[in-house]
């Protein structure tokens, strides 16, 4: 089929964005369509469009898209594709550098809200996407450290700033652990917001799985399967 223009995945899933408050009437149609023209599965589509859809200049504003094109993708490959997507666009740590310079996430902000909403706290998914939040956090921090007249860095905007703080906060508060790679992070800031979590969620969770006291609840959960306690005693 001709259409006079080639159907790529940015303009497959900038029809989703525009059209996703009618994706519940339209959705399974432009994807059957689309995977006409490009002799592609709709699971294919869909895990195309949701990997290009998340880029941060899309400017996502809703979940709607994110929900409707996971659906679309085969039950037993969900996290799966989810994890090449990350892979993908490097989410994760990178490491610090010098002079520090602050980063924004590397996706939209929408996609992480909504993947502490669609996933378990401990999955690989939503600890790498922590990852990614947390580095942007703390550099976002020690950049400001270092540019005491600055209240956000650099040429930041007012909303990206307040994304990241936020999606910090939801993530601390839903439990999702601190692995031992985020200590030489966590170690340079002065920021209360970032080291209040840790020294109250975190960290009295994994002296205790270090005791012989060992608690039933959902914070040790989250700690039991990591490393083992000992590992973080001898860091801290």
């Amino acid at each position: 089929m001709d259409l006079g223009f080639k159907l790529t995945v940015p303009v497959m899933s900038d029809a989703f964005h525009i059209f996703e408050n009618r994706l519940e009437i339209i959705g399974d149609t432009l994807i059957e369509a689309f995977g006409n023209v490009r002799n592609e599965s709709g699971a294919t589509i869909a895990s195309n469009c949701l990997g290009d859809v998340i880029k941060p200049e899309k400017n996502l504003k809703k979940q709607d898209v994110l929900y409707f094109l996971y659906s679309k993708i085969h039950q037993n490959n969900k996290e799966e594709v989810i994890m090449k997507i990350l892979d993908m666009h490097k989410v994760g740590l990178h490491g610090l550098e010098e002079p520090i310079k602050y980063r924004f996430l590397t996706l939209s902000p929408i996609f992480y809200k909504w993947v502490i909403e669609a996933f378990d706290p401990c999955t690989e998914i939503t600890r790498k996407c922590f990852d990614d939040i947390l580095e942007s956090r703390i550099c976002a921090d020690l950049y400001l450290q270092q540019n005491p007249g600055q209240d956000i860095p650099g040429d930041m905007t007012d909303s990206a700033f307040k994304a990241i703080r936020s999606l910090y906060r939801d993530y601390c508060n839903e439990n999702v652990p601190f692995g031992l790679s985020h200590l030489q992070y966590l170690t340079k800031s002065r920021a209360i917001d970032i080291i209040r979590p840790f020294f109250e969620i975190a960290l009295p969770n994994i002296l205790q799985n270090n005791g012989s006291n060992r608690l039933n609840n959902d914070l040790k959960f989250n700690y039991k399967n990591d490393v083992d306690a000992s590992e973080w005693i001898k860091k801290l």
